[in-house]
């Protein structure tokens, strides 16, 4: 998701005027960075969005690092 070319390509007033004001949820099936999310609630936030909220259904496990104790 490209924010600028998205808001150089949609000047269209009723968009604004679909978002000014609303509460949105975003709904995103795996979050891996966190990039889409981000950059979708900032160009809500820049056509006027009140307030953004996410919800996700799965994230990647996060790898854990392995620590080895030696026993005596």
């Amino acid at each position: 998701l490209d924010v600028a070319l998205f808001l150089r390509n949609n000047h269209r007033p009723s968009l604004k005027k679909e978002i000014y004001g609303k509460k949105i949820l975003l709904i995103d099936d795996v979050r891996t960075t966190g990039t889409s999310l981000a950059q979708a609630s900032f160009l809500l936030k820049k056509l006027g969005a009140e307030n953004i909220a996410f919800f996700t259904l799965a994230e990647p496990r996060q790898q854990k690092t392995q620590t080895h104790a030696q026993q005596y």
